[in-house]
């Protein structure tokens, strides 16, 4: 990594899976990167976003 500043954050409260993924995308995405580190939080609520969905679009928008 080298360079402190190359370390970003970013978090998204949408409630829709791909916005949420894209928001956070969006916040950490950078050239060369090597590691992306995030913890995810879900209340089982009716119209949230799940772990299931979250998971899939993650790997779809990367």
């Amino acid at each position: 990594m080298g360079n402190k500043n190359s370390i970003r954050q970013a978090n998204s409260n949408l409630t829709n899976a791909r916005e949420a993924v894209r928001e956070f995308y969006k916040g950490v995405e950078q050239p060369d990167m090597e590691l992306v580190l995030f913890f995810l939080s879900v209340v089982m609520i009716e119209g949230t976003i799940t772990f299931v969905l979250f998971k899939k679009q993650m790997r779809t928008t990367v």
